[in-house]
């Protein structure tokens, strides 16, 4: 038996503790304009889960308009225990 404080399921994090910066695209690239958001989890793998999320300006005020999704979930398959989430 698997008890709920186990944490089967595991803990979601960021695999990085660095912040992203992304740049506005130019006319001759688009390159810096998307990031991959890098999720982990760890240390339980067991079942789905559906991670909500939401990107917010730097103050945390007001809506992201120039990356898309904003916000929605991300969905960890049984066992899964890596996810990258591209934005652009």
């Amino acid at each position: 038996m698997i008890a709920s404080s186990d944490q089967a399921s595991g803990v979601i994090s960021f695999m990085t503790s660095d912040d992203e910066v992304l740049n506005e695209p130019t006319p001759v690239s688009a390159a810096d304009s998307m990031v991959e958001i890098q999720l982990t989890r760890v240390p339980g793998v067991f079942g789905v889960v559906n991670v909500p999320f939401k990107i917010t300006t730097l103050n945390g005020k007001g809506n992201v308009t120039d990356l898309a999704p904003a916000s929605g979930f991300v969905t960890f398959r049984d066992k899964e225990v890596k996810l990258v989430f591209p934005t652009n």
